[in-house]
């Protein structure tokens, strides 16, 4: 057990360990409690550093984002003596197993941590956990998956689950490949493969025959399952067109 004490701190001295997702509801109504009282109810817990000279969040994002945003400057937090590496990220992946409130990319980072440094297996991680190895392994990146695409997704901020789901089709490598280069490309760019448009794609993989057309073929056809949207547009205007000219009986 981890004993502390509670003081009052330099906010600027905080460095969260872990980003957590918070609506906006959630944070004004932390910044309106924090415009009639001087704190929120619950202390953030932080961990002191003393080599870095830095205070480590431990618990209380949420409430670390509302203190940032309304201006405070010190803040009252429950202050813990520096754990040992392998306890404080063990103790961070449970709080972002349950509840699932943080990216993929955090949890990555994390798990790779304890693989690298500590020399955990996915096994000994899950049990520790409380998860199954498969939701462990949910949060790694394969070895199969080529270097520039895992540069280009961090990048880029990609989806590394759908570049998961792309790495798992049983698909000609030039299909493959290009598969990946439009999930990796840029935020905005209308060409970036999404979650909506893999379903579409892996619609248009399994109909009738698909796999007799050749690599270049496929490509093709698949080029045009992405711009899905414009296609049945079109398709559609067409039909009204083509009712509208259609003699009607009064």
């Amino acid at each position: 057990m981890l004993w502390g004490k509670v003081d009052e701190i330099e906010l600027s001295e905080i460095e969260p360990l872990y980003v957590q997702q918070v609506s906006r509801v959630g944070l004004e109504r932390r910044k309106k409690l924090l415009k009639v009282a001087p704190r929120l109810e619950r202390l953030m817990v932080v961990e002191w550093d003393e080599k870095r000279n830095k205070h480590w969040l431990i618990d209380g994002y949420p409430d670390y984002e509302a203190y940032k945003e309304s201006g405070f400057k010190k803040v009252l937090c429950f202050i813990r003596p520096y754990s040992d590496g392998t306890e404080r990220r063990i103790a961070l992946l449970r709080k972002m197993f349950t509840p699932d409130t943080t990216s993929w990319l955090d949890k990555h980072k994390r798990i790779s941590e304890l693989i690298i440094e500590e020399n955990k297996t996915t096994s000994e991680i899950a049990k520790l956990l409380g998860v199954t190895i498969r939701d462990v392994e949910h949060y790694l990146i394969h070895q199969d998956i080529p270097e520039h695409i895992v540069d280009l997704a961090f990048k880029n901020k990609a989806s590394f689950p759908n570049i998961e789901k792309i790495r798992q089709l049983e698909i000609p490598y030039m299909v493959k490949t290009f598969l990946y280069e439009r999930a990796v490309r840029k935020r905005g760019d209308t060409s970036r493969l999404t979650t909506d448009k893999l379903q579409k794609v892996k619609w248009l993989l399994g109909s009738s025959r698909f796999n007799e057309l050749r690599p270049k073929e496929q490509v093709m056809m698949l080029e045009k399952s992405l711009t899905y949207k414009e296609f049945l547009i079109s398709t559609w205007q067409k039909d009204v067109y083509r009712l509208l000219d259609y003699p009607r009986s009064l």
